[in-house]
């Protein structure tokens, strides 16, 4: 939602009321790869205590995130083909950029995009390159942890912390590196780095802060972890305002403060439930939404067209819980079930 609010306030002008504006002024990505890492290591935990170990895990994932985007790569594609960009769709790079949206490179944007809407379709799914090198990782380093942990102890947290602290000081210096896009026009940073910015390491920091807390849960229970870690949250965000922390001390910082305090947030008991999960759909959809709406209603005025995109992103949201995703996790099961037999 803090994403959706944000990308939809800048690329259409609609200007937040100073309180939302404070409550959403946070960074969206460090909260999504320490969520993903609290919640991908306890499926990786779960799914290898199954009978249908490394195999369950796989499905798992693969049925968690490829079937939304497939859909979400072609309704881009379809925007494209409708509404003014059909030769670029129809030929081969046009094709080779729906590929690729569906697949592992969903940060490639052409040149022929530029012009069109904000100038890319989707901006916001750099982050599932990412996401799938983590879902790889994560069995990985769990047995490179495990197997040194055996043997030293304090060996297997140096090189914990080792990772982290690397990975937090790249970021800090990509941030400086990379100068932010509009997506009207391409960046100016080195291939190479833009290829890094787009790779797991600087955020395996986040991700792994996100997987320790999956210690914390196990050892003190959920009431007990959810209470510690809002109180960490709110005192290392407190604190790195206090002390103007900089270089990547004041990023490790501000990450910390951010992922204990989401986690733990989200650990809090409730009788509310959803009737669905539209969370992942909120995500893969609100760019191209922006995008048509854009193009379409271009004579419109901003405060309609915000709140259009909030409906209709929704809307198409819970379309894709209830038709793609619900199905294909329930389809999971059974499949599961079929290859270990």
């Amino acid at each position: 939602m803090q994403v959706l609010l944000h990308h939809a306030s800048s690329h259409l002008g609609y200007p937040f009321p100073n309180l939302v504006k404070a409550l959403f002024s946070f960074s969206g990505f460090p909260i999504f790869f320490a969520l993903s890492g609290f919640l991908v290591s306890i499926s990786w935990i779960n799914n290898s205590a199954s009978p249908g170990g490394w195999k369950s895990y796989a499905i798992s994932q693969s049925l968690r995130i490829f079937p939304a985007l497939w859909c979400t790569a072609i309704f881009g594609w379809l925007i494209c083909l409708l509404f003014g960009k059909a030769s670029f769709a129809l030929s081969s790079l046009g094709f080779a950029w729906l590929l690729g949206q569906g697949s592992f490179v969903t940060f490639f944007n052409p040149d022929q995009l530029r012009d069109f809407g904000v100038g890319v379709m989707n901006g916001s799914l750099w982050t599932i390159p990412v996401e799938i090198e983590f879902y790889v990782l994560v069995p990985l380093f769990a047995c490179f942890l495990l197997w040194i942990f055996r043997r030293n102890r304090f060996s297997a947290f140096a090189v914990a912390v080792g990772v982290v602290w690397a990975s937090f000081a790249l970021q800090h210096y990509l941030d400086g590196a990379i100068p932010a896009g509009d997506g009207a026009s391409p960046n100016n940073a080195p291939l190479y780095l833009k290829l890094i910015g787009v790779s797991v390491f600087p955020y395996i920091g986040q991700f792994l802060l996100g997987a320790s807390f999956v210690g914390l849960l196990t050892r003190f229970g959920q009431i007990k972890c959810s209470r510690f870690l809002i109180f960490s949250g709110l005192f290392f965000g407190i604190l790195v305002r206090l002390i103007d922390a900089g270089g990547v001390s004041g990023v490790l910082m501000s990450n910390l403060s951010l992922a204990a305090f989401f986690v733990g947030l989200g650990l809090v008991g409730s009788r509310f439930q959803l009737p669905g999960d539209i969370s992942y759909g909120l995500y893969l959809y609100h760019m191209p939404v922006i995008n048509l709406l854009l193009i379409v209603c271009a004579g419109v005025g901003k405060n309609y067209l915000f709140f259009l995109s909030l409906l209709f992103t929704a809307l198409i949201s819970l379309c894709s819980w209830v038709f793609v995703e619900k199905p294909c996790l329930k389809f999971r099961k059974s499949l599961v079930a079929t290859l270990v037999s």
